[in-house]
């Protein structure tokens, strides 16, 4: 309801004033005569309402809440009906418009003359707009390569000329920060976008480009020079960089893939395979409920047939391949198979790898995973309560995964350091950009595994935040391995 209330009741669209918009605070507000700033339709805001809106409805449909569900339906077809007024008619979304109908964000207009990506993508990637407009949002975005010169999509361009109440971007020129400056979330739903229209080539050069930061350990968000470098700031100061934002990149990726659809009842899919790929295995599960799919696909094209764990899953007209996981289903090996493909049988997951460490293992001892908040724990005890729970059969719960994961990532510092030693890892020089510290990356991977650490032990001892409750038998596996101490 308080959300709502930004919605005109006329117009069915949502206003917002300065820094309402969701890329930093680029958005300063409507200049009054009186030289206080309004709001304004921001269409950005109406796309993520309107999605937020459709994933909302779901949610009430699982709870059972269908008069909440049919609610949030209602409005979000008045807005989706009204977002025609903030499309140009070659097909693409302005920024925004202002009360008397001024539209900023008109590529060729006298004033306001830029277009911005964020919305357009956005729209697409969250499936507020149909297969066939989705089609020509991105074509357009794409007939720009000032949007992305660099391979990396940009907020907007040209740059933006109604920035004068955004006081930090007045000291910065145009291709620093959210005017023109390159963010590694906004690249992740556009490849999200690209994807669900099977635009594959933009996609693929995003990720190439930033795989070679992370590959570096120079991986910042946002990065500066349209796209080109990280901020020079943070290259001096800090011995390696890799912000979470830029996991966007591949996880867009990974999601543009199949363009998930959660349901009440089940789960839709549509396959969008590069037509270079002829077989794809994704040995990494989907999540739907407490069953893991695991998903092959054989051929290119539209999907002819599916098979999940031998039945056959309808598909519809327009390719989403239809999948009802039975609520005692643990694994679904899903395969889907596209064109004249031969059936090939799904891929089959193995049972996970065991953690096996030698008593000398140099893991044990490492410099930087000491707590002061918890000094009694080292690798040692966390290994010592991965392995118990294994032995219990709890590994593949909350508290066996986590622990799982600080150990995986002791041995993957591990691992690094002896293939660097092998030359079996090649790090990619950046120009302009100093190298980043080894001693520095060995030691995100200790941090890493300590704040892990803190954060297991933080939720056995009932301080986390969720305060999510804790099988006794885990706890008692706990105590014992010595991962918490014994309060009683």
């Amino acid at each position: 309801e308080f959300i709502d209330q930004r919605r005109d009741p006329e117009m069915n669209l949502v206003k917002g004033g300065r820094s309402s918009n969701l890329l930093a605070p680029s958005f300063g507000g409507v200049k009054k005569e009186d030289g206080t700033y309004g709001t304004a339709y921001l269409t950005e805001l109406s796309v993520n309402y309107y999605a937020a809106l459709e994933r909302l409805e779901r949610l009430c449909e699982i709870t059972g809440d269908r008069e909440s569900s049919k609610n949030y339906r209602l409005i979000r077809d008045k807005i989706g009906k009204s977002l025609d007024q903030l499309m140009e008619s070659d097909g693409y979304y302005i920024r925004y418009m202002e009360d008397d109908g001024t539209r900023h964000g008109v590529l060729g207009a006298e004033k306001f003359a830029y277009i911005e990506a964020t919305p357009n993508h956005d729209a697409v990637a969250m499936g507020v707009i149909d297969d066939k407009l989705s089609k020509s949002v991105i074509d357009k975005l794409l007939s720009i390569p000032g949007l992305y010169p660099n391979d990396l999509i940009l907020p907007n361009h040209p740059a933006y000329d109604d920035l004068d109440n955004i006081t930090v971007t007045k000291h910065l020129p145009p291709g620093m920060w959210v005017d023109g400056g390159f963010w590694a979330t906004t690249q992740g739903r556009m490849n999200i976008a690209c994807l669900r229209v099977n635009e594959f080539e933009h996609p693929f050069k995003a990720w190439d480009k930033q795989l070679k930061f992370m590959q570096a350990f120079r991986a910042d968000a946002p990065m500066k020079d349209y796209g080109q470098r990280p901020w020079d700031d943070k290259v001096s100061i800090w011995g390696s960089n890799v912000v979470i934002d830029c996991w966007g990149v591949p996880g867009g990726l990974l999601r543009g893939l199949f363009e998930y659809t959660y349901m009440s009842d089940q789960l839709k899919l549509r396959p969008h395979i590069p037509p270079t790929i002829s077989r794809y295995i994704q040995k990494h599960p989907v999540i739907y409920g407490k069953t893991k799919i695991f998903i092959t696909v054989s051929g290119n094209g539209e999907p002819r047939m599916a098979k999940a764990n031998g039945k056959d899953c309808e598909i519809t007209d327009e390719g989403w391949v239809i999948l009802n996981p039975e609520p005692e289903e643990e694994i679904v090996c899903l395969e889907i198979v596209c064109g004249d493909a031969s059936e090939t049988g799904a891929w089959q997951p193995g049972k996970q790898k065991e953690l096996k460490l030698a008593e000398n293992s140099g893991i044990w001892n490492l410099e930087g995973f000491h707590s002061s908040v918890y000094p009694h724990v080292n690798p040692k005890i966390v290994y010592n309560f991965y392995t118990a729970m294994e032995k219990a059969g709890l590994e593949e719960t909350y508290e066996g995964a986590m622990s799982r994961l600080v150990i995986e990532h002791l041995i993957a510092r591990s691992t690094r350091i002896d293939m660097l030693k092998n030359g079996r890892i090649i790090i990619p020089e950046i120009e302009g950009v100093p190298p980043a510290i080894e001693d520095d990356i060995s030691q995100r991977f200790v941090k890493q595994a300590r704040y892990l650490t803190g954060g297991l032990i933080d939720h056995l001892t009932g301080k986390s935040y969720w305060k999510d409750p804790v099988d006794p038998e885990i706890l008692n596996i706990a105590i014992k391995t010595g991962l918490v101490e014994d309060q009683l």
